[in-house]
């Protein structure tokens, strides 16, 4: 017995065990770094699908909300009307008209234009 308690010291205490020792530390502590690793790119890509989620959720409630007033009949009056100009009996309809509109449409419609060029085109009779 004291033998086999000498020779399980001395394995243990060799370089080759040591060596397989501090082999087993490395491949173990490169695992666990790679475990963190993935631990955090879960929480991210959790958190992102959470912020989705909730998202998607003010989504369907508000498009929920949006329906339940489309069902009615004053929603459906407001569609129509935003979508088709449409006016009831009795009613006016007034429409606002840019200012940005050019003074004489007329005038760039028929193709008239102002130059030097333009003129001797139109004494030469060139279109």
């Amino acid at each position: 017995m004291i033998k086999s308690k000498k020779i399980t010291y001395k394995f243990w205490h060799s370089p080759v065990a040591l060596i397989m020792l501090l082999f087993l530390f490395i491949l173990f502590g490169y695992k666990m770094i790679y475990l963190i690793k993935k631990e955090r790119e879960t929480a991210h890509t959790k958190s992102e699908i959470l912020d989705n989620l909730s998202t998607l959720q003010k989504k369907e409630a508000s498009l929920i909300k949006d329906m339940s007033r489309i069902e009615t009949d004053g929603g459906k009056e407001e569609i129509i009307r935003e979508k088709y100009p449409m006016v009831q009996n009795g009613e006016k309809m007034v429409t606002i008209v840019d200012e940005d509109v050019k003074e004489n449409p007329v005038e760039e419609k028929a193709g008239i234009s102002h130059g030097f060029w333009n003129w001797l085109k139109g004494i030469l009779g060139i279109n």
